[in-house]
């Protein structure tokens, strides 16, 4: 996937990419880290177990900061994960 983008709110992430141009792709799996407490990636979804080239990331805390990376997943494995996307999820006084 390329082109990872994110959108959010005060507890909700969107991201958005590019899928690659591979009839085989079955689902993504969704990475993610709260940046400022995490070092290590952890496995958010394991599967989408679909083609959509967007997710939505729910009951995330307000005002943090998070890091994602999209894997596309086929029959065949996995591909390289995407370039990292930063975002921060709206504080709630906005």
């Amino acid at each position: 996937p390329t082109n990872l983008q994110a959108t959010s709110t005060t507890n909700t992430v969107t991201l958005t990419w590019d899928a690659p141009n591979d009839d085989t792709v079955t689902g993504y799996k969704i990475l993610s880290r709260a940046t400022a407490t995490q070092t290590e990636l952890t496995v958010l979804v394991a599967d989408t177990s679909n083609t959509t080239a967007s997710y939505t990331i729910s009951n995330l805390n307000p005002d943090t900061a998070y890091a994602f990376r999209v894997v596309a997943l086929s029959d065949y494995g996995e591909s390289s994960p995407s370039m990292f996307v930063n975002v921060s999820t709206l504080s709630d006084s906005q």
